[in-house]
């Protein structure tokens, strides 16, 4: 309920607290004996156990601790790897979109790849500094094919429950000329303005 990820971790330290299980941190594990039973840390030393499950992610969101550190540990031991590509993961961007870090809003986002429609879905965009996140954005990662020319539609006016024409505009026009503030969170407005070269004022019906 309170869409807070540090409220899931909280709750698990808890958990594991209560149940008087170690956590051992930074701890980067180098090998592994199925028939011994352990694992070897960077430091030399040795943790046995009866079961051993290795849930290690990936290296797609560094600046939250992802790496891939057990790739060549399992190479060792005889697996081998199809072409690792990054998902669920935030899109960076060419255009400039700095001065909407932090902006949230609801849209249908459709992704082409070479202009062939890929995927569309309908969630919350978060700008970043570089580029785009969300729910809607991390689902649509895993689309992204970096060999290809892929561009990112947002449509905050269409969705799932309902879609605004441009005859609600122009209505929405005629009540109240700065309507788009209405709709809109202010620093998307204003950006879209000025990339049309358009102040807040100079709105008219054939724009």
């Amino acid at each position: 309920i309170s869409e807070s990820a540090s409220s899931v971790v909280k709750i698990l330290e808890s958990k594991i607290a209560d149940l008087s299980i170690k956590i051992k941190l930074d701890s980067r594990v180098i090998d592994y004996s199925i028939r011994d039973k352990f694992i070897m840390l960077e430091n030399g030393e040795k943790i046995h156990a009866d079961y051993i499950v290795f849930a290690n992610g990936g290296a797609s969101y560094t600046s939250l601790g992802g790496e891939d550190t057990l790739s060549d540990v399992f190479k060792a031991h005889g697996y081998n790897f199809v072409k690792q590509t990054p998902i669920m993961t935030p899109l960076k961007v060419k255009e400039n979109t700095h001065r909407l870090f932090g902006v949230r809003l609801h849209a249908n986002v459709e992704l082409y790849s070479n202009n062939q429609l890929v995927h569309i879905e309908s969630g919350e965009v978060q700008f970043r500094k570089d580029g785009i996140s969300g729910i809607v954005i991390l689902n649509i990662s895993r689309f992204v094919d970096e060999n290809k020319k892929n561009k990112i539609v947002i449509n905050p006016f269409k969705q799932e429950n309902f879609e605004v024409s441009f005859s609600d505009f122009k209505n929405l026009y005629k009540v109240n000329k700065q309507f788009l503030f209405t709709l809109l969170p202010k620093e998307l407005v204003e950006y879209g303005l000025s990339r049309l070269n358009l102040s807040d004022g100079e709105i008219e019906e054939k724009h």
